[in-house]
């Protein structure tokens, strides 16, 4: 798959994390939709072929009781194959937020954890291993996402 033909969704309410989470991918040739909810995403997983999911765990949801991880742990397990999901948060574990370690949370693939803020290299590796684009991208200290 190349990156112009990789279907990235990002899950996202914060819009100017958004803008600049799609300027980045789109500048890279990723085909990008964007959700601000999670009930957005999920009907966005049923009607299009995504190749793979940017998830900001910090997406609210709209009753307490539920969580964006359980209410798309609950759609994952109608599908098949699930698309890889990289977690972006602002508590993502330490451990985990590594760019080789590959966590799955339950039924979830998720590929990696980036820890907010990050930079835009970082979030271009991530999706770049996700989609099987990474080709040993090494990240330089610098470049923080503003």
């Amino acid at each position: 798959m190349t990156q112009q033909e990789a279907h990235i969704l990002i899950i996202e309410a914060d819009t100017a994390l958004a803008d600049m989470m799609m300027e980045v991918l789109s500048q890279d040739g990723y085909h990008l939709s964007l959700a601000s909810t999670v009930h957005e995403a999920i009907a966005r997983l049923h009607t299009q072929t995504i190749d793979a999911v940017i998830l900001d765990t910090d997406t609210l949801c709209p009753s307490p009781q539920d969580s964006v991880l359980a209410i798309l742990r609950a759609w994952m397990r109608t599908v098949s194959s699930p698309p890889p999901i990289v977690m972006v948060s602002i508590q993502a574990p330490p451990e985990q937020s590594r760019p080789e370690s590959s966590p799955h949370i339950g039924a979830m693939p998720a590929v990696t954890w980036i820890r907010k803020p990050f930079r835009k290299k970082e979030l271009l590796a991530a999706v770049r291993r996700t989609t099987g684009q990474d080709g040993g991208i090494e990240l330089p200290a610098q470049d923080h996402a503003s």
